[in-house]
Protein backbone atom coordinates (compact mmCIF):
# COMPACT_ATOMS: atom_id res chain seq x y z
CA UNK A 1 0.00 0.00 0.00
CA UNK A 2 0.86 3.04 -1.04
CA UNK A 3 0.68 5.88 2.17
CA UNK A 4 -0.48 9.53 1.09
CA UNK A 5 1.47 12.68 2.75
CA UNK A 6 0.20 15.91 3.26
CA UNK A 7 1.96 18.49 4.00
CA UNK A 8 0.05 21.64 4.53
CA UNK A 9 2.10 24.65 5.95
CA UNK A 10 -0.56 27.70 6.40
CA UNK A 11 1.19 31.20 6.51
CA UNK A 12 -1.03 33.05 9.66
CA UNK A 13 -0.01 36.25 8.74
CA UNK A 14 -2.04 35.76 5.25
CA UNK A 15 -5.32 34.86 7.08
CA UNK A 16 -5.10 36.51 10.39
CA UNK A 17 -3.81 40.25 10.18
CA UNK A 18 -1.35 41.51 12.38
CA UNK A 19 -1.18 42.81 16.20
CA UNK A 20 -1.17 46.16 14.77
CA UNK A 21 -3.28 45.83 12.07
CA UNK A 22 -6.13 44.49 14.28
CA UNK A 23 -5.63 47.33 16.53
CA UNK A 24 -5.98 49.79 13.65
CA UNK A 25 -8.91 47.67 12.47
CA UNK A 26 -10.38 47.79 15.91
CA UNK A 27 -9.90 52.02 16.13
CA UNK A 28 -11.81 52.30 12.66
CA UNK A 29 -14.89 50.20 13.34
CA UNK A 30 -14.97 52.42 16.93
CA UNK A 31 -15.09 55.54 14.94
CA UNK A 32 -17.39 54.11 12.58
CA UNK A 33 -19.97 52.72 15.13
CA UNK A 34 -19.70 55.16 17.54
CA UNK A 35 -19.65 52.83 20.07
CA UNK A 36 -17.07 53.59 22.48
CA UNK A 37 -17.07 50.25 24.36
CA UNK A 38 -14.89 48.55 21.39
CA UNK A 39 -12.14 50.47 22.78
CA UNK A 40 -11.66 47.86 25.82
CA UNK A 41 -10.93 45.55 23.17
CA UNK A 42 -7.52 47.08 22.61
CA UNK A 43 -5.83 46.40 26.06
CA UNK A 44 -7.54 43.24 25.73
CA UNK A 45 -5.25 42.40 22.94
CA UNK A 46 -2.48 43.79 24.52
CA UNK A 47 -3.04 41.49 27.39
CA UNK A 48 -3.27 38.57 25.17
CA UNK A 49 -0.16 39.25 22.86
CA UNK A 50 2.02 40.16 26.10
CA UNK A 51 1.04 36.89 27.65
CA UNK A 52 1.55 35.28 24.52
CA UNK A 53 3.46 36.75 22.25
CA UNK A 54 6.51 37.88 25.32
CA UNK A 55 5.13 35.26 27.21
CA UNK A 56 4.76 37.81 30.23
CA UNK A 57 8.09 38.85 30.66
CA UNK A 58 9.72 42.34 30.72
CA UNK A 59 12.76 42.42 27.93
CA UNK A 60 15.09 44.70 27.30
CA UNK A 61 17.01 47.72 28.78
CA UNK A 62 14.60 50.42 27.47
CA UNK A 63 11.13 48.19 28.37
CA UNK A 64 12.33 47.74 31.85
CA UNK A 65 12.73 51.27 32.10
CA UNK A 66 9.12 52.06 30.97
CA UNK A 67 8.03 49.64 32.94
CA UNK A 68 9.31 51.38 36.31
CA UNK A 69 8.13 54.54 35.45
CA UNK A 70 4.47 52.98 34.95
CA UNK A 71 5.14 51.15 37.91
CA UNK A 72 5.99 54.13 39.75
CA UNK A 73 3.09 56.10 38.69
CA UNK A 74 0.52 53.16 39.23
CA UNK A 75 1.92 52.98 42.87
CA UNK A 76 1.45 56.58 43.25
CA UNK A 77 -2.23 55.99 42.13
CA UNK A 78 -2.90 53.40 44.86
CA UNK A 79 -1.41 55.67 47.42
CA UNK A 80 -3.77 58.19 46.13
CA UNK A 81 -6.79 55.93 46.66
CA UNK A 82 -6.53 57.00 50.50
CA UNK A 83 -7.52 60.96 49.46
CA UNK A 84 -10.40 59.73 47.06
CA UNK A 85 -11.31 55.95 46.84
CA UNK A 86 -13.74 55.38 43.87
CA UNK A 87 -14.67 53.13 41.26
CA UNK A 88 -13.33 55.74 39.10
CA UNK A 89 -10.21 55.91 40.97
CA UNK A 90 -9.69 52.22 40.62
CA UNK A 91 -10.46 52.32 36.91
CA UNK A 92 -7.82 54.86 36.33
CA UNK A 93 -4.89 52.71 37.87
CA UNK A 94 -6.29 49.36 35.33
CA UNK A 95 -6.31 52.24 32.47
CA UNK A 96 -2.32 52.80 33.62
CA UNK A 97 -1.55 49.12 33.29
CA UNK A 98 -3.15 48.38 30.29
CA UNK A 99 -1.65 51.20 28.68
CA UNK A 100 2.27 49.97 29.75
CA UNK A 101 0.92 47.27 28.39
CA UNK A 102 -0.17 48.85 24.77
CA UNK A 103 2.97 50.72 25.21
CA UNK A 104 5.16 47.85 25.73
CA UNK A 105 3.91 45.24 23.25
CA UNK A 106 4.04 48.01 20.10
CA UNK A 107 7.20 49.45 20.98
CA UNK A 108 9.19 46.16 22.25
CA UNK A 109 7.23 43.16 21.04
CA UNK A 110 7.46 41.39 17.77
CA UNK A 111 5.23 42.44 15.61
CA UNK A 112 3.96 42.41 11.92
CA UNK A 113 1.94 45.31 9.48
CA UNK A 114 0.16 44.15 7.20
CA UNK A 115 1.02 46.97 4.49
CA UNK A 116 -2.16 46.03 2.48
CA UNK A 117 -4.83 46.21 5.25
CA UNK A 118 -3.13 49.34 6.32
CA UNK A 119 -3.76 50.75 3.27
CA UNK A 120 -7.40 49.61 3.37
CA UNK A 121 -7.84 51.27 6.58
CA UNK A 122 -6.55 54.83 5.22
CA UNK A 123 -8.85 54.30 2.33
CA UNK A 124 -11.86 53.70 4.38
CA UNK A 125 -10.96 56.79 6.78
CA UNK A 126 -11.20 59.19 4.16
CA UNK A 127 -14.59 57.71 2.91
CA UNK A 128 -15.57 58.18 6.53
CA UNK A 129 -14.39 61.16 7.23
CA UNK A 130 -16.08 61.94 3.62
CA UNK A 131 -19.46 60.60 4.85
CA UNK A 132 -19.40 62.24 8.33
CA UNK A 133 -18.70 65.99 6.44
CA UNK A 134 -21.68 65.73 4.59
CA UNK A 135 -24.22 63.52 6.82
CA UNK A 136 -23.47 64.78 10.32
CA UNK A 137 -24.30 67.98 11.90
CA UNK A 138 -21.42 70.22 13.14
CA UNK A 139 -23.15 70.99 15.87
CA UNK A 140 -23.09 66.95 17.36
CA UNK A 141 -22.06 66.95 20.78
CA UNK A 142 -18.11 65.69 21.22
CA UNK A 143 -17.21 67.01 17.78
CA UNK A 144 -14.41 68.35 18.84
CA UNK A 145 -13.00 64.66 19.83
CA UNK A 146 -13.99 63.13 16.22
CA UNK A 147 -11.09 66.01 14.82
CA UNK A 148 -8.89 64.17 17.46
CA UNK A 149 -9.81 61.01 16.64
CA UNK A 150 -8.85 61.44 12.97
CA UNK A 151 -5.61 63.97 13.63
CA UNK A 152 -4.22 60.83 15.80
CA UNK A 153 -5.82 58.20 13.27
CA UNK A 154 -4.52 59.26 9.91
CA UNK A 155 -1.19 60.26 11.75
CA UNK A 156 -0.79 56.64 12.89
CA UNK A 157 -1.56 55.26 9.75
CA UNK A 158 0.83 57.83 8.02
CA UNK A 159 3.42 56.47 10.40
CA UNK A 160 2.64 52.80 9.36
CA UNK A 161 3.04 53.53 5.69
CA UNK A 162 6.10 55.59 5.88
CA UNK A 163 7.73 52.94 8.17
CA UNK A 164 6.82 49.74 6.02
CA UNK A 165 7.92 51.83 2.76
CA UNK A 166 11.20 52.33 4.04
CA UNK A 167 11.83 48.83 5.35
CA UNK A 168 10.21 47.35 1.98
CA UNK A 169 12.96 49.24 -0.18
CA UNK A 170 12.76 49.83 -3.81
CA UNK A 171 12.48 53.48 -3.91
CA UNK A 172 15.22 55.91 -3.03
CA UNK A 173 15.34 57.46 0.10
CA UNK A 174 14.19 61.53 -1.79
CA UNK A 175 11.25 59.43 -3.55
CA UNK A 176 10.03 57.91 -0.03
CA UNK A 177 10.64 61.17 1.64
CA UNK A 178 8.29 62.79 -1.24
CA UNK A 179 5.79 60.52 -0.30
CA UNK A 180 5.87 60.85 3.38
CA UNK A 181 4.88 64.30 2.92
CA UNK A 182 2.08 64.05 0.41
CA UNK A 183 0.37 61.29 2.41
CA UNK A 184 1.22 63.72 5.27
CA UNK A 185 -0.16 66.71 3.67
CA UNK A 186 -3.35 64.39 2.73
CA UNK A 187 -3.75 63.20 6.25
CA UNK A 188 -4.07 67.02 8.30
CA UNK A 189 -6.88 67.75 5.54
CA UNK A 190 -10.12 66.05 7.16
CA UNK A 191 -8.78 66.68 11.04
CA UNK A 192 -8.34 70.48 9.45
CA UNK A 193 -11.99 70.07 8.30
CA UNK A 194 -13.46 68.78 11.22
CA UNK A 195 -11.86 71.61 13.33
CA UNK A 196 -13.85 73.67 11.32
CA UNK A 197 -17.28 72.13 11.22
CA UNK A 198 -16.95 71.37 15.36
CA UNK A 199 -15.07 74.74 15.68
CA UNK A 200 -11.70 72.20 17.60
CA UNK A 201 -9.82 74.63 17.80
CA UNK A 202 -6.82 72.50 19.42
CA UNK A 203 -7.07 69.80 16.51
CA UNK A 204 -6.53 72.51 14.21
CA UNK A 205 -3.53 73.75 15.77
CA UNK A 206 -2.26 70.39 16.83
CA UNK A 207 -2.56 69.56 13.10
CA UNK A 208 -0.84 72.33 11.64
CA UNK A 209 1.91 71.66 14.32
CA UNK A 210 2.59 67.78 12.91
CA UNK A 211 3.17 69.34 9.24
CA UNK A 212 5.55 72.26 10.64
CA UNK A 213 7.78 70.42 13.03
CA UNK A 214 7.73 67.53 10.06
CA UNK A 215 9.60 69.97 8.17
CA UNK A 216 11.52 71.51 11.11
CA UNK A 217 12.81 68.47 12.32
CA UNK A 218 13.67 67.10 8.90
CA UNK A 219 15.45 70.28 7.57
CA UNK A 220 17.40 70.82 10.39
CA UNK A 221 19.32 67.49 10.88
CA UNK A 222 21.20 67.35 14.70
CA UNK A 223 22.98 64.73 16.19
CA UNK A 224 21.15 62.66 18.91
CA UNK A 225 22.75 64.18 22.28
CA UNK A 226 20.97 67.60 20.74
CA UNK A 227 17.78 66.73 20.15
CA UNK A 228 17.72 64.55 23.65
CA UNK A 229 18.55 68.82 25.21
CA UNK A 230 15.49 69.36 23.39
CA UNK A 231 13.24 67.73 25.38
CA UNK A 232 13.96 69.59 28.21
CA UNK A 233 13.96 72.61 26.35
CA UNK A 234 10.64 71.61 25.62
CA UNK A 235 9.52 71.47 28.69
CA UNK A 236 10.68 74.83 30.21
CA UNK A 237 8.52 76.18 26.42
CA UNK A 238 5.30 74.04 27.84
CA UNK A 239 5.34 75.79 31.49
CA UNK A 240 6.04 79.27 30.00
CA UNK A 241 3.39 79.22 27.48
CA UNK A 242 1.28 77.62 30.12
CA UNK A 243 1.42 80.41 32.54
CA UNK A 244 1.40 83.11 29.57
CA UNK A 245 -2.06 81.18 28.57
CA UNK A 246 -3.23 81.54 31.90
CA UNK A 247 -2.84 85.20 32.56
CA UNK A 248 -3.75 85.35 29.02
CA UNK A 249 -6.44 88.36 29.61
CA UNK A 250 -3.57 90.59 31.07
CA UNK A 251 -1.58 90.86 27.85
CA UNK A 252 -2.33 93.52 25.22
CA UNK A 253 -2.48 91.76 22.11
CA UNK A 254 -5.53 89.51 23.79
CA UNK A 255 -8.46 91.27 22.79
CA UNK A 256 -7.17 91.40 19.03
CA UNK A 257 -6.22 87.62 19.06
CA UNK A 258 -8.69 86.51 20.71
CA UNK A 259 -11.51 88.65 17.94
CA UNK A 260 -10.36 86.24 15.34
CA UNK A 261 -10.90 82.94 17.95
CA UNK A 262 -14.51 84.36 18.08
CA UNK A 263 -14.89 85.25 14.80
CA UNK A 264 -13.71 81.57 13.06
CA UNK A 265 -14.59 79.54 16.06
CA UNK A 266 -17.59 80.96 18.17
CA UNK A 267 -15.03 80.93 21.33
CA UNK A 268 -12.89 83.28 23.46
CA UNK A 269 -9.13 82.07 23.74
CA UNK A 270 -9.23 81.14 26.81
CA UNK A 271 -12.46 78.99 27.34
CA UNK A 272 -12.73 79.33 30.82
CA UNK A 273 -9.38 76.78 31.36
CA UNK A 274 -7.26 79.56 32.31
CA UNK A 275 -9.57 80.22 35.30
CA UNK A 276 -9.81 76.62 36.31
CA UNK A 277 -6.15 76.13 36.56
CA UNK A 278 -5.77 79.27 38.56
CA UNK A 279 -8.41 78.27 40.93
CA UNK A 280 -7.39 74.74 41.51
CA UNK A 281 -3.82 75.27 42.17
CA UNK A 282 -5.17 77.50 44.85
CA UNK A 283 -6.47 73.61 46.41
CA UNK A 284 -3.16 72.33 46.50
CA UNK A 285 -1.49 73.29 49.49
CA UNK A 286 1.52 71.94 51.64
CA UNK A 287 1.88 68.29 51.35
CA UNK A 288 -0.37 68.21 48.30
CA UNK A 289 1.62 69.46 45.67
CA UNK A 290 3.91 66.28 46.07
CA UNK A 291 1.51 63.54 46.50
CA UNK A 292 -1.40 65.28 45.02
CA UNK A 293 -5.41 65.47 46.38
CA UNK A 294 -6.31 62.06 45.18
CA UNK A 295 -6.76 59.74 42.28
CA UNK A 296 -9.34 60.33 39.73
CA UNK A 297 -10.33 63.51 41.88
CA UNK A 298 -12.38 66.36 39.22
CA UNK A 299 -12.57 69.92 39.48
CA UNK A 300 -14.39 71.39 42.22
CA UNK A 301 -15.89 73.49 40.44
CA UNK A 302 -19.70 73.28 39.59
CA UNK A 303 -19.08 73.50 36.03
CA UNK A 304 -16.52 71.09 35.81
CA UNK A 305 -17.78 68.70 38.10
CA UNK A 306 -17.29 64.93 37.08
CA UNK A 307 -15.10 65.97 34.03
CA UNK A 308 -11.50 66.82 33.75
CA UNK A 309 -8.99 70.00 34.33
CA UNK A 310 -8.60 70.01 30.45
CA UNK A 311 -5.09 69.04 30.80
CA UNK A 312 -3.59 65.84 30.97
CA UNK A 313 -0.84 67.23 32.75
CA UNK A 314 -2.05 69.42 35.05
CA UNK A 315 -4.84 66.63 35.89
CA UNK A 316 -1.84 64.08 36.84
CA UNK A 317 -0.52 67.22 39.05
CA UNK A 318 -3.85 67.25 40.90
CA UNK A 319 -4.26 64.18 41.68
CA UNK A 320 -1.21 62.67 42.34
CA UNK A 321 1.18 65.61 42.46
CA UNK A 322 4.76 66.32 41.40
CA UNK A 323 5.56 62.63 42.04
CA UNK A 324 3.51 61.02 39.74
CA UNK A 325 3.60 64.11 37.33
CA UNK A 326 8.08 63.60 37.61
CA UNK A 327 7.12 59.83 36.84
CA UNK A 328 4.56 60.36 33.90
CA UNK A 329 7.41 62.59 32.58
CA UNK A 330 10.13 59.56 32.32
CA UNK A 331 8.13 57.86 30.48
CA UNK A 332 7.46 60.57 27.79
CA UNK A 333 11.47 61.08 28.33
CA UNK A 334 12.26 57.72 27.91
CA UNK A 335 10.24 57.62 24.68
CA UNK A 336 11.70 60.83 22.97
CA UNK A 337 15.40 59.65 23.70
CA UNK A 338 14.34 56.35 21.59
CA UNK A 339 12.32 57.85 19.04
CA UNK A 340 15.53 60.78 18.17
CA UNK A 341 17.98 57.77 17.42
CA UNK A 342 15.83 56.84 14.00
CA UNK A 343 18.63 57.31 11.70
CA UNK A 344 16.20 57.80 8.42
CA UNK A 345 15.65 61.42 8.14
CA UNK A 346 11.55 61.70 6.99
CA UNK A 347 10.57 58.67 9.83
CA UNK A 348 12.64 60.58 12.39
CA UNK A 349 11.41 64.21 11.82
CA UNK A 350 7.34 62.18 11.30
CA UNK A 351 7.85 60.69 14.79
CA UNK A 352 9.50 63.68 16.14
CA UNK A 353 6.19 66.11 15.09
CA UNK A 354 4.20 63.39 16.30
CA UNK A 355 5.64 63.65 19.68
CA UNK A 356 4.93 67.33 19.73
CA UNK A 357 1.75 66.57 18.58
CA UNK A 358 0.47 64.48 21.68
CA UNK A 359 1.89 66.99 24.22
CA UNK A 360 0.54 69.85 22.71
CA UNK A 361 -2.84 68.18 22.67
CA UNK A 362 -3.06 67.30 26.08
CA UNK A 363 -1.79 70.61 27.04
CA UNK A 364 -5.48 71.13 26.63
CA UNK A 365 -7.05 68.38 26.80
CA UNK A 366 -7.62 65.55 28.98
CA UNK A 367 -7.01 62.00 27.56
CA UNK A 368 -3.31 60.29 27.88
CA UNK A 369 -4.83 57.84 30.86
CA UNK A 370 -8.28 59.23 31.90
CA UNK A 371 -11.22 60.58 30.44
CA UNK A 372 -10.87 60.44 26.54
CA UNK A 373 -8.79 57.07 27.02
CA UNK A 374 -9.54 56.08 23.64
CA UNK A 375 -8.24 58.98 21.88
CA UNK A 376 -4.96 58.57 24.15
CA UNK A 377 -4.36 54.86 23.24
CA UNK A 378 -4.06 56.23 19.83
CA UNK A 379 -1.57 59.07 21.30
CA UNK A 380 0.73 56.07 22.69
CA UNK A 381 0.70 53.46 19.60
CA UNK A 382 2.20 56.42 17.16
CA UNK A 383 4.60 57.07 20.08
CA UNK A 384 5.47 53.60 20.22
CA UNK A 385 5.72 52.97 16.79
CA UNK A 386 8.60 55.25 16.91
CA UNK A 387 10.11 53.72 19.60
CA UNK A 388 9.64 49.94 17.83
CA UNK A 389 11.30 51.62 14.94
CA UNK A 390 14.58 52.75 16.38
CA UNK A 391 14.97 48.92 17.45
CA UNK A 392 14.22 48.12 14.33
CA UNK A 393 16.93 49.77 13.42
CA UNK A 394 19.79 48.91 16.07
CA UNK A 395 18.88 45.61 15.75
CA UNK A 396 19.64 45.87 12.30
CA UNK A 397 22.92 47.40 12.99
CA UNK A 398 23.94 45.00 15.27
Amino acid sequence: MYKLRVNLKIDRNSIIPGYLTILCGIILITIITDFIYFEYLIPVCSMIFFACGDKGKIKGKEGKKIFMGMLLFAAIQVIGLFGNFTIYSIKNILTTCATFLLIYTLAFGKISVQKYYIKFYYFMACLVCIAMIFIRNSAVEGGNTVAGYFTFYFLMLTAMLADRGSLKGGASSKTRNYKTVIVLGCSILPPVIFSFLYAARTALIVSIFVLMFYFIFYIFNFEEKVYRRLFFVMLFFIVVALIVYIYATSFDWYDSVNALSVKYFGKNIDSSRSFLWRTSFRELRGFHWITGLGTGITPSLARYAGSSFHNSFIQTLMQNGILGLSSLIFVFWILWKNIVKIKERSLRALFMSAFVAVIAYNCMECCLLQNKTFLGMMQWMVLALGVQRSRMEESKKR
